[in-house]
């Protein structure tokens, strides 16, 4: 399943980037906006700019509620809970007496308590810490306030998490940094969105001389990618990941 991560962040990822800034800042109906922005590209910045600054408090609830009962859930173990109930119910019920061996073994689907499934890096990094990360982009400096539940939830995060990946998760073989390239990969594309948004919104104030101001951040971005891209990404693609 680790294997599989890389591949899994990537479409949970995009998903969850176009879903969350692009279909749901659609105001109206969402085929007369698409339309519109097939017909100039440059009005999908145009609406984002006039859409997303009035969105703040909506993307903060989003995140806390998101990641919090998430959270709540994984640490309470509902999932796995119930599938040991409901093995443990099952096998009384078809009058089967499980040897020491059977009870640890997983029944049609359904684990015992003390052997649970790999963490999948996947799909949680692809769906809700992107999201995290885009909000934080977007609205670090458009609403400032953002940063600090952005904080709060990053650290609540990480002690929850450290509990489960100590004590609760087993250790699985890792995809060899390949997850961790596609994360930097994709939270610098977040970066360009935006920055560009950002550019947008400026620029929609009619503010030309603080528009101009942020062209050369949105270029160094480009020229960082650039550099990792030439660098970085083509040495993790020829040596093995002690060497690097």
């Amino acid at each position: 399943a680790s294997l599989q991560s890389p591949s899994l962040f990537n479409k949970v990822a995009w998903f969850t980037i176009i879903q969350t800034f692009f279909v749901s800042t659609l105001s109206g109906s969402v085929t007369s906006e698409l339309q519109k922005i097939s017909e100039n590209p440059s009005y999908a910045v145009e609406l984002m700019a006039k859409a997303l600054p009035s969105q703040a408090s909506y993307f903060i609830q989003v995140i806390l509620v998101q990641n919090f009962l998430g959270l709540g859930t994984e640490l309470l173990r509902v999932s796995p809970v119930a599938q040991a109930v409901i093995r443990h119910y099952a096998a009384k019920m078809t009058g089967y007496d499980l040897t020491e061996k059977e009870m640890n073994t997983t029944i049609m689907g359904l684990r015992v308590f003390s052997d649970p499934l790999e963490y999948y890096f996947g799909s949680k990094l692809g769906g809700e810490t992107i999201l995290i990360f885009m909000v934080l982009f977007v609205y670090g400096t458009m609403s400032p306030i953002t940063c600090y539940f952005t904080l709060l939830v990053f650290f609540i995060l990480a002690m929850g998490f450290r509990n489960q990946f100590i004590y609760i998760y087993p250790i699985a073989n890792d995809s060899g940094g390949t997850l961790f390239t596609c994360f930097i990969k994709t939270i610098i594309v977040c970066m360009i969105i935006a920055q560009v948004i950002l550019i947008g919104v400026v620029g929609l104030k009619q503010s030309p001389i603080a528009t101009a101001l942020l062209i050369p951040l949105l270029i160094s971005t480009f020229l960082f990618q650039w550099y990792l891209n030439k660098r970085h990404y083509a040495v993790t693609r020829c040596l093995p990941l002690e060497d690097c």
